[in-house]
This record gives structure tokens, sequence and C-alpha cells, in this order.
């Protein structure tokens, strides 16, 4: 029982104590609680229930103030979210609050923060640093280039020139410099210089080009260089030297190009290839000269084959002639062998020609003999021998004459070494024509003339100059010799030289024609006794009028006006050009030289029958031209033809009617015509 009542003591008491301790403080000036009302807390302040005294009041949130007030509205831009004795606190950075009391702050637009702690209004919201736009509002990322290193509703500002940054910076040193560019984040940033490059972005040295390349300036790829000149490779690769023989003039991945004909370059790196000297050509490798090949010659660096009958001069620059004694092929003259000589063109040795004998590949006349001999088995090799004249044979004086028969009446005179050296005429004979032994000796260029016998021995005769078209160079009693086909004796006629025309060569005169140029169109120029000219093109310009004839061998042609019937009517190369013919019964007249003329109506009584070329023809007497060719006899005329007694038809031809004829016995038969039958008159 005891323990029963002790509990329910204890929750009566228990039950007392909390009603009083729930209840609002009674505000009264004494201090005791009994008997007294609950007080109300000061403005915008609250206390638990059961609250004892006036400091378990507390400020509500968004006021401050003491535990048991006053308590104070918190202004815009502060905050407090709790009840109590706390502060308001200023809105954080970032954040704003527009109005006073209770509430929390707000957070600034995206990417926007605000100056301070505190702020009151959205506009105090800044865009931050790489963002630009008005206060308070949208803010938008700075694009790739640009930079904003404020807060605030500045512009964006661009990068630095040659210089980029990614999107959103908010410093200049987020600008780096581009590729091909140097400097420092945010400061100047310079070209690469030529050869050099720079790949990536920001603040990286420039880097050196391969070896033997370069770049432009502002090069951004290593692939950008490329290999010098002499040098090839790929861009951006190893450049290796262009090796002897090759070369390369320009800067890229060109491979290296073979020297061009005549060209060597000696060594490596070459940019350039040299010419060889004349009289030489690049070996094989192209990286020397070397002189031109046995039997060629040539300039420029390139050598050529000689033609056959030439030879290389000594400096190997041209081809010349094989020099006398020598002939040959593929630019290689040898000597020829005795008992023969070069043939005209010198390709090739040939025998000596009968007369001659040769050593050492020139071919020599046959020595003449002494007065009373001749020679024998002179040829080939072998110069002969001289050997007496037989019997009734004679040699009058040196030469290569052979002895000759003495004619009949006439006896043989023997010199001391009892040669037959002449012959003396009988008496009542004398000597004439090619017989005729000349007394005396005459001097060069003169001949005995009038050599007749005085009954013992020979007539006086007397010395004359030698005839047309022969010389003598020598003293003595033979006559004056003819100079070879092409040749005119001299002023003296002691000598002689090669003709217009002709050309010396061994002893003789030949054509110029016989060097014909090797192409048609050429003439051969300055051909003369000396030299054989050189070939020329023919000119085939004619003034007006003329066309160029003749030019071909020596000849370098003339301007020789059109002939009958041809016309040229401007200058040029171009020849005449035949007349055009005219109508039935018209001829072309003044067709002549620049003219091409005009057709003119046959004079009356003329005709031509075609349409084409040819003149009008008189019809004869009594005849007029008819329309369609041909001639009619005119009104008052007939066509008349008689018959001799020989059969001989002489006519017709038109008369005058009435027709007349007198007695004439020779003709048989008279005929007149008509156009529709045949009467015969006797």
């Amino acid at each position: 029982m005891k323990i029963i009542l002790i509990i329910l003591i204890y929750i009566l008491i228990t039950l007392i104590v909390t009603k009083i301790y729930f209840k609002q403080y009674d505000y009264f000036t004494t201090t005791t609680k009994y008997g007294y009302r609950c007080a109300d807390c000061p403005s915008n302040s609250t206390s638990q229930p059961g609250s004892m005294d006036q400091t378990d009041c507390l400020c509500n949130a968004g006021y401050e103030g003491n535990n048991g007030g006053p308590c104070t509205i918190c202004q815009a831009g502060t905050f407090k979210n709790s009840t109590g004795s706390g502060h308001c606190e200023e809105c954080d950075i970032g954040k704003y609050k527009p109005n006073a009391g209770i509430g929390d702050c707000s957070s600034c637009p995206q990417y926007s923060i605000t100056s301070s702690s505190g702020s009151i209004n959205i506009t105090d919201c800044k865009c931050d640093k790489g963002y630009t736009g008005p206060n308070g509002d949208i803010c938008t990322i700075c694009e790739s280039g640009k930079y904003k290193d404020v807060i605030g509703d500045s512009d964006c500002i661009s990068c630095p020139t040659n210089s980029n940054s990614p999107s959103g910076s908010d410093s200049v040193e987020d600008c780096q410099c581009d590729r091909g560019f140097v400097g420092p984040d945010g400061g100047t940033c310079t070209i690469c210089e030529s050869g050099k490059y720079k790949d990536v972005i920001g603040d990286f040295d420039c880097t050196d080009c391969p070896t033997n390349s370069t770049s432009l300036a502002g090069s951004e790829a290593r692939t950008d260089c490329k290999c010098d000149k002499g040098f090839s490779g790929s861009d951006g690769g190893q450049c290796t030297a262009c090796r002897a023989g090759t070369y390369k003039n320009i800067i890229g991945s060109d491979s290296c190009l073979s020297c061009e004909a005549g060209k060597i370059a000696i060594g490596t790196g070459n940019t350039s290839c040299n010419q060889c000297p004349n009289g030489e050509q690049p070996n094989q490798q192209k990286t020397d000269c070397e002189v031109c090949p046995e039997g060629t010659a040539g300039i420029n660096g390139q050598c050529n084959q000689c033609p056959d009958g030439e030879q290389p001069n000594q400096e190997k620059t041209q081809c010349e002639v094989c020099p006398y004694r020598y002939a040959g092929i593929n630019g290689r003259c040898n000597q020829c062998p005795d008992g023969e000589e070069p043939n005209r063109e010198k390709t090739s040795c040939v025998s000596c020609s009968s007369g001659t004998w040769g050593m050492g590949g020139a071919c020599s006349a046959c020595v003449g003999c002494p007065a009373g001999q001749d020679r024998q088995g002179c040829g080939g090799t072998s110069s002969g021998t001289c050997v007496d004249c037989p019997d009734r044979y004679y040699k009058s004086s040196y030469g290569t004459d052979s002895c000759i028969w003495a004619p009949t009446y006439s006896n043989i005179i023997k010199n001391e070494y009892e040669r037959n050296i002449s012959f003396i005429c009988h008496e009542n004979f004398y000597k004439s024509g090619p017989n005729c032994n000349i007394c005396t000796s005459c001097g060069p260029g003169q001949q005995r003339t009038g050599c007749f016998p005085d009954g013992f021995g020979l007539g006086a005769g007397y010395c004359s100059p030698c005839g047309s078209g022969t010389y003598k160079s020598d003293y003595g009693n033979h006559l004056c010799t003819a100079v070879p086909t092409g040749a005119t004796p001299n002023y003296d006629k002691d000598g002689w030289y090669c003709s217009s025309g002709y050309h010396y060569i061994n002893n003789r005169c030949e054509l110029c024609s016989l060097y014909a140029c090797p192409m048609v169109g050429q003439w051969r120029s300055g051909c003369s006794h000396y030299t054989r000219g050189t070939c020329q093109d023919c000119n085939y310009y004619c003034p007006a009028g003329k066309e160029k004839t003749g030019c071909s061998g020596t000849n370098s042609g003339t301007c020789t006006l059109c002939g009958d019937g041809k016309y040229k009517s401007s200058p040029g190369e171009h020849i005449c050009t035949s007349c055009a013919g005219c109508p039935i019964n018209e001829e072309r007249v003044k067709c002549e030289g620049a003219s091409p003329g005009e057709c003119k109506v046959c004079t009356n009584g003329y005709h031509k029958d075609n349409t084409g070329a040819g003149d009008c023809t008189w019809c004869g007497q009594g005849q007029i031209a008819s329309s369609t060719g041909g001639c009619t006899c005119e009104e008052g005329y007939a066509m008349y033809s008689y018959v001799l007694s020989d059969g001989t038809i002489i006519g017709p031809w038109c008369a005058q009617l009435p027709f007349r004829t007198g007695p004439m016995p020779q003709i048989q038969t008279w005929y007149v015509h008509h156009p529709d039958k045949r009467s015969v008159r006797p």
C-alpha cells in the first residue's frame, strides 16, 4: 500500500510541474509566479511552452536581437534562417537577397558572381571571368581566341595576333601562340623564321628543319620543311644529296634529275650542270667530261660521228676532209698504200690511173724520158724505165710522149747517144700538122709556126703565142698543149687555172656541179679554182611578175618574167600562175607580168572555138565568127573550093557573089557550097 501511495503522489507532482512549465510567461512587475497569467514575448520573437523568463523569448528567423528582445528585422542582402539570438548574416558571394526579413539568398545566374557578400539586387550578379553578358542576365562563354579577365559586363577581348585560346578563357595568359609562331603565353607571338617550324600551340620554341631542308617563315608542321636545291627526299624527312651526274634546281620533294645532253655534275648536291668544253662529251655517269671518242667531233658537249671521207680536227671540235694521201670511213682516215690514191670522196683508196704510178698514197704522172726514149712499165708502184725508140720511131724531146712512127719519105735523125730524136723530110717534102717538127725552141707561152723544109733539115719558121685553149710552160721546140677540160690559160699562156664553175683537184679541173648539195632547194656558192664553196638555201623570193628559175648546182637562180600565158600578181616565193581561160569568141588580153589580164570579145572577123585559153584567129576573107564557135560566110558571100588537075582540093573559102573566074586550065572542077546542097561549076 505504501508503495502505491508513493507512486500516486509522484504522478500528481509531475502533472502540476508540467502544467506550470508549458504556460506562457506572465509579464508582471512582481517576481512571483503564482496566481498571474503568462506574458507575451516581444515582437518577432517566440518561446517554448512553459517558458518562465523573458529571456526565454528568442528572435524569429529573419530577425536578430538578444534573447528577450527587442528583435530587429534582417535587412535586404542579409538573412537569418533560425530562431535565437544569432545575427543576420550577409548573403554569400554569388548570392543576393532583394527583400528584408525572412527568406534565403538567391543564387546568381549561371557563370555570374557578386563582387562582395551582402548583395541585394540581381544586377549585382556580374558575369565571371571568361564569360560576358549584361549584369544580372545570361552570361555567354567567351569564344575560342578570346578571353575576359575581369568580372562584369565588359566584352571578351581578342587574343594577341597569331595566338589562340580555348573557349571560356579568363586570362590573357590563356592565349597561346599558334603553330608557326613563338612567344610567351599572353605575349607577342613572333613568326618562326625560314628554316624552322612549330607544330604545337603554346610557349614552345620553333624547331629547326632537318639538315639540308628549309621552310617558309611561319611553317606549322615538319612536313613544311622541303629539301634544299641539290637535295632530294620526302617533305619533313631526310634529305639526301643529289649524286654526281644529277642535279636539282628547285626546293621540294622532287627527284634529282640527270644532267641534260652535253652537261655534267661533279660531286654531290649539285643545283645545276656544267657544259662540257667543245671537243669533249660527258662520260656515261655524267660525272666528268672526256675527249670525244675516235672518229667523232662536236661542240656543246655532244660528239657526233664524222662522215665518211672526213676525220676530227686536232681539237675534235669539227670534222675536216681527210688530208692529202689519206682516205677512210667512220671518221678514221688512213694513208693509202703504194700504187693507190684516195678517190674523189676520200672514202676509199683506188689504184693509180693509167699513165700514173704512186708511192705513199699519192699518184704521180709517169716521168718523161729524154729525146729518143719513151717510158716502159710505168704504173702501179713502178715508175717504169726509159727505153730507146725502136727503128723508124723517134721522139724529139724530153717528156712522157711515146715514140712515134716517122712519116714516109723521111729519114731518122739520131743524137750523139744514137737515139732516134727526129726526122728530116726528104727533098721536095715538108712537114705538116702534128708531124711538123719545130726548128728552134720557143719560150713559155709560144710555139713554132711556119715550119717547112728548105731542102736540108727544117725551115726557119717563127714563134707565135699559144692559141686559144692551149699553153706552154717551159722553153722548148714542142707545141703548145691544150689546157685540161674546164681550164683557162693565164694571160701569158705559160700556165692555166680552172675556169668559173670548175674546181682544181689532182692536176685537173672538175665541174663544181659534181659536188651536188645534199638537200633539194640548195645551190653551191663560191666554188672556184681554190675551193669547193658551200651549200646555200635557194631564195625563191621574187617580185610580182617574176618567178625563180634555175636554182640548182652552182646557180643561185634568176628571177625571170612569167612566161607566155602566165602571171604573178604579188611578190613572194610562189610561182607564176597560168592565165585563166575565156568563153567562146573571147580572148584574154594583157595577162602578163603581174596582171591577170581580162577577157575581151574577139575583133570582128576573128573567132575562138573553145572556152579555155587561146587567142582569137582570123576567120578569113568574107567570113565572120559564129556565136557557137567557128566561122561562117558573111552576107553576100558564098563558100567555094576547087580541085586541081592532080586531084588536090583547094579551099573552101568565102567569095563575094556573083562569083567570076577567068580561064584557069590547071583547075579541073569548081565547087560552091550551100548549107543544103553542093553544086559543081565547070
